[in-house]
């Protein structure tokens, strides 16, 4: 395996699953004005987060995750069934 490709492959941030006093739910809310979507954390880093939907729903390219009182604006990374990866655009709001 090439060298270069070995190297990128590694995820950028470190990701954990919540425990303790972490929560281990949050809410997809769209810019839209649509009813928010309940989903569970299942483990995040710094640089994004991966949830859990209760349904299979189509999402929109950005909108905003609640999670712990914090609001962060989000981009879809990837989706694979209920499970949904989302990246952290911008800075986050309380």
């Amino acid at each position: 395996m090439e060298r270069g490709r070995e190297m990128s492959d590694k995820r950028r941030w470190s990701r954990f699953a919540p425990k303790g006093l972490v929560s281990r739910t949050a809410k997809i809310s769209f810019f839209a004005g649509l009813p928010s979507i309940d989903c569970r954390v299942i483990d995040l880093s710094a640089g994004g987060v991966c949830i859990e939907l209760p349904s299979n729903c189509e999402l929109p390219d950005q909108f905003e995750l609640l999670h712990g009182g914090v609001r962060r604006p989000c981009r879809l990374a990837w989706k694979r069934g209920f499970r949904v990866g989302l990246e952290y655009v911008g800075s986050f709001r309380r």
